[in-house]
């Protein structure tokens, strides 16, 4: 799920949904923060560099020196499908990508954006990973170290390589519907908590917004590469 910053939630609810899954103790390993570079090219290929700890991302600052690059093409396999209605007055798109390695932009091949990232990532039996993301964009490193926030959570499936992976595709779909509507709950209780702070004068300020834009990503193998459903909560 991504919440954008013009129409997102705050950074005060953010911070309640981190600070709900930091206290969570069954991990299937410690959280893992990470920081990176990505320049999104008009062709559709994503460039990614990893940066140094405490070098930029999306928490503030310069990004620090940019580690060796990959990259990543990713195209839309289905039509997405919203769904409305939702608690909070979110709303929840599920579309289908596919992420496959890719060559180095061709000549011409313009940059379209940069985004700067800081992301920690709790991993849930060994089958699916919330990540949380503070993103910064620009049309370069530059420009987006100094652009506003934008918070993301990303539901992710990668137990490709677990027992889960046999299970029938309409149990796995359960399961990432069901991880769906537990980042949403955690949402919804976190904005109201903000919200709810802001009223009193208390942390929040005047920050807390209701609402927002949310994708939640789930993955799974598909031939040439991987295949990812996508929830996207507005």
């Amino acid at each position: 799920m991504r919440w954008e910053g013009g129409r997102g939630v705050s950074a005060a609810a953010f911070a309640g949904v981190a600070a709900r899954l930091a206290a969570f103790g069954g991990w299937a390993a410690p959280p893992r923060a990470a920081s990176s570079v990505d320049t999104q090219h008009a062709s559709g290929i994503r460039v990614t560099r990893a940066l140094p700890a405490g070098g930029g991302g999306g928490g503030g600052g310069p990004p620090g020196e940019p580690g060796a690059p990959t990259f990543l093409l990713k195209s839309a396999l289905e039509r997405p499908v919203d769904v409305r209605g939702l608690p909070g007055g979110a709303e929840v798109r599920f579309a289908v990508a596919s992420e496959t390695p890719a060559a180095a932009p061709r000549p011409g091949d313009a940059p379209a954006v940069t985004r700067l990232k800081s992301r920690t990532s709790f991993n849930r039996k060994g089958e699916f990973v919330f990540d949380l993301t503070e993103a910064r964009a620009g049309a370069d490193a530059r420009a987006a170290a100094s652009a506003p926030r934008a918070y993301e959570i990303e539901v992710e499936w990668v137990g490709q390589g677990t027992p889960a992976a046999a299970a029938a595709p309409g149990e796995l779909a359960d399961k990432f519907r069901m991880k769906v509507a537990d980042a949403v709950d955690l949402l919804v209780a976190a904005d109201a908590r903000a919200a709810a702070a802001a009223a009193g004068g208390g942390a929040g300020g005047g920050e807390a917004r209701a609402g927002g834009e949310a994708r939640a990503e789930g993955e799974a193998a598909r031939a040439g590469g991987e295949a990812r459903a996508e929830g996207e909560a507005r």
